[in-house]
């Protein structure tokens, strides 16, 4: 396929709410959206206990380092204290990673293979094979896009301070860090349609994915847009929200980021002492299924406008033929 501008007119409904929007309709989508959050709950069900006793003292080596740049000190090495927690926690917190990553590259697959093939496994729509992980593939290389132009910009960032004193400084802030903010955004957008159009071909595809944002670019990114500044607030609303209910302290999520006063070790450990309360308990999980339930309806709706792209620019591509 060549690269063409769209004859179509985009559909933001359409793209926005893909993943409600397959042959099934919202019957798979909620099913789909149910077995995504399950598998994600679990994991952290089967995590937190395990990393419970030793994140106190990680929050507490973070808000040292917090408070020593906050003073204009130079940040601790607390290598040692971190070499000395249970290598068997730092394994979890593995596992925990390739369990939500897995479970969000299946619930993503998943989508594709019905939106481009109308096929659904039977019972549980998530699987974990070939084209699994094949979307990975095309995730982790643009990622690995969106890293390594954030590290470059990071480095020219400070040796051009370093550099060019109060004029570069000046000059920066009003070119470079605006241009620096767009890239970050123009890439992952450009090429996530990747594994979308991976699925579609049924071979990997990553360097033509441009082709499909080609023309259809202001579209799909004010979409993306939508979709991701509305499920941060929605993922940070119910976080707060859980943290206040559980804590008892409406500030609890601000003292324990390290930007306040009070060790948050302190703060963690009387949040433990609460979590004996079987109410309080309660809550503290049904906060954990909602949040996340709000950050996979985010990806699968994420992922349901890449299929939507790919779609749009393979009809005009049919219409053309």
């Amino acid at each position: 396929m060549t690269t063409r501008k769209p004859t179509r007119p985009f559909d933001f409904n359409q793209a926005v709410g893909q993943v409600f929007l397959t042959s099934d309709g919202r019957e798979f989508g909620l099913r789909l959206w149910f077995w995504v959050t399950a598998v994600i709950t679990i994991a952290y069900l089967i995590v937190i206990p395990i990393v419970a006793p030793s994140y106190g003292l990680m929050l507490e080596l973070n808000w040292q380092n917090m408070q020593a740049v906050l003073s204009g000190q130079a940040p601790t090495d607390y290598s040692d204290e971190i070499l000395s927690i249970n290598p068997f926690v730092w394994a979890t917190y593995i596992f925990l990673t390739f369990a939500v990553w897995g479970g969000l590259m299946a619930g993503e697959t998943a989508l594709y293979r019905k939106i481009f093939y109308n096929i659904e496994a039977p019972r549980m729509p998530l699987r974990w094979g070939a084209q699994e992980w094949r979307t990975l593939g095309a995730q982790l290389l643009v990622w690995i896009g969106v890293f390594f132009i954030y590290m470059l910009g990071i480095i020219l960032l400070i040796t051009l301070a370093v550099m060019g004193g109060v004029a570069m400084s000046a000059l920066l802030v009003i070119i470079f860090i605006p241009f620096y903010i767009c890239l970050l955004i123009i890439f992952p957008i450009r090429m996530a349609p990747a594994s979308a159009l991976s699925m579609k071909n049924n071979r990997f595809e990553f360097i033509r994915a441009r082709d499909v944002t080609k023309g259809r670019f202001w579209n799909l990114c004010l979409a993306a847009l939508v979709i991701i500044i509305g499920g941060y607030i929605a993922t940070m609303l119910v976080t707060m929200i859980t943290m206040w209910i559980i804590s008892g302290d409406s500030d609890f999520m601000l003292k324990l980021s390290g930007f306040g006063d009070e060790n948050p070790a302190v703060l963690f450990d009387s949040l433990s002492e609460r979590l004996r309360n079987p109410l309080i308990m309660a809550m503290a999980i049904l906060g954990l299924i909602v949040n996340v339930a709000c950050v996979s309806l985010w990806m699968l709706s994420l992922s349901g406008l890449w299929a939507y792209a790919v779609n749009w620019w393979s009809e005009d591509a049919a219409n053309e033929s």
